[in-house]
């Protein structure tokens, strides 16, 4: 029992040696240095509606204080449990606008990490690194779409042949429109149909020449073509 409490006392109670200004100096310029390469890839890689400049001017305060805490911390298991309770205290309500952001703020805090532990190696490559695959992932466009999605609304007569639907399926598949429909329902003020699909396709002369051969079928009262945004509104 008493080299369990000697253990525990040794871990809870253990110090770094006495840091030099020096090592306090580098651990906080390093990783104020190395933002400037996060913060850069952030404006270059990230599109302009997520972009945000209170985020980019944060990631350096970040890294530096991350590495700060890591730095006074030290092996000190009794420091770390105190930290934790102080940040308990603060709650985060700050929404991000995209995961990426969430991304980035964890790149800021291993860079700042790894500088508050003396690693400054590593935290260099990873800067780099994480840099290249920001901008070969933005290359070859991974994760892209080259897919152009809309919603398509045909108001038909009520007295509409049997085979209508059919032959909607057959002239989007003629033009490549890949259509699903999504709803149908009765208006009666104007004694109709209405039809919602939903279209894919890869080019936009797709939907062009599916709206002008059913815009001539005498069936149809009327057809209406929205991209997914405008939908929202309808």
């Amino acid at each position: 029992m008493e080299n369990i409490n000697e253990t525990l006392q040794q871990l809870l109670l253990s110090e770094y040696q006495s840091l030099s200004l020096f090592d306090v100096c580098l651990s906080l310029v390093i990783p104020f240095l190395l933002s400037f390469i996060i913060t850069w890839t952030y404006k270059k890689t990230v599109a302009p509606s997520t972009y945000s400049i209170d985020m980019s001017r944060s990631m350096f305060l970040f890294s530096v204080v991350t590495s700060f805490l890591t730095l006074i911390i030290g092996g000190n298991v009794a420091r770390a449990f105190g930290l934790v309770g102080a940040l308990s205290l603060i709650r985060f309500r700050t929404v991000l606008k995209s995961p990426i952001q969430t991304v980035y703020l964890f790149w800021s805090l291993g860079v700042g990490m790894s500088c508050g532990a003396s690693l400054f190696l590593p935290a260099v490559l990873m800067t780099l690194f994480g840099s290249f695959m920001m901008f070969f992932l933005m290359k070859i466009n991974q994760g892209e779409d080259s897919n152009i999605y809309s919603m398509i609304k045909i108001c038909t007569d009520i007295n509409k042949p049997k085979d209508f639907e059919d032959n909607i399926l057959h002239i989007s598949q003629k033009h490549n429109l890949n259509i699903q429909k999504v709803d149908s329902y009765f208006n009666i003020q104007e004694d109709s149909l209405m039809y919602i699909y939903q279209g894919r396709t890869r080019e936009i002369s797709s939907i062009q020449n599916f709206y002008k051969e059913i815009e001539d079928n005498k069936n149809i009262k009327n057809i209406h073509i929205y991209n997914n945004e405008m939908s929202l509104f309808i």
